[in-house]
Order: C-alpha cells, then sequence, then structure tokens
C-alpha cells in the first residue's frame, strides 16, 4: 500500500518502509512528460528537474 503524506506529520509506522520521492532530471536536448493522478499531463521541454 502507498500513502502520499502532506506537510509535516507525525507517523506511527510499525512493519513498514519510508521511501524519499524520486528525483528526474533532463538535459537541454530531452524533454520530461509528467502526468498528473488526475489525468492531465504537462511536457517539459527544456533543462528541468521533478
Amino acid at each position: 500500500m502507498v500513502r502520499s503524506i502532506d506537510g509535516p506529520k507525525r507517523l506511527l509506522l510499525f512493519r513498514e518502509t519510508v521511501e524519499p520521492p524520486r528525483r528526474f532530471s533532463v538535459a537541454a536536448d530531452e524533454y520530461l512528460v509528467i502526468r498528473f493522478r488526475s489525468g492531465a499531463a504537462r511536457h517539459v521541454v527544456r533543462p528541468a528537474d521533478a
């Protein structure tokens, strides 16, 4: 099960694993497609990271 927590919050974690979010980056000659949970997509065409 995956949960996303917003903001500072104290969590009780018993037998659970915590992973930091993955970072992605692109160079000047590449593009990045960001797909949101709502179904929308955003294309980033410059050097960027997300």
